[in-house]
């Protein structure tokens, strides 16, 4: 059997095939990005742990991360913004190389900076 024939008698396998794999990958980017939309999620680095339980304890704790620190215009700017953040938080992260200043300038926009919380050890 040639090629061209093997192809041609099993091109609706093929189709369905890889409907099949793009609805899979669809719904395992789906389960991703709403698991990575949890405050939970951000909360799981280190540096992001004081910040977490500031939010655990405002009159804020109703809304996600992502609600005020993502755009929800466009999906595709939503996504952008986020993955553009994630990539630059992970390499801090990893790095362990956040500054004394972000730590500072964060503290000073929360309304729960008055709050005896702990800090973040960096």
């Amino acid at each position: 059997m040639g090629e061209n024939r093997f192809f041609a008698g099993n091109s609706l396998k093929f189709v369905l095939l890889g409907f099949a794999g793009a609805a899979v990958a669809f719904l395992i980017a789906g389960a991703g990005l709403a698991y990575a939309d949890k405050a939970s999620f951000c909360g799981s680095c280190h540096s992001m742990q004081w910040v977490y339980s500031t939010w655990k304890e405002s009159n804020h704790k109703q809304f996600t991360c992502g609600d005020c620190h993502l755009p929800q215009e466009a999906l595709g700017a939503k996504l952008y913004v986020k993955a553009e953040n994630g990539i630059r938080h992970t390499y801090h992260e990893v790095l362990r190389d956040y500054s004394e200043n972000s730590l500072q300038k964060f503290m000073s926009t929360t309304s729960n900076r008055d709050k005896e919380i702990p800090r973040p050890t960096l």
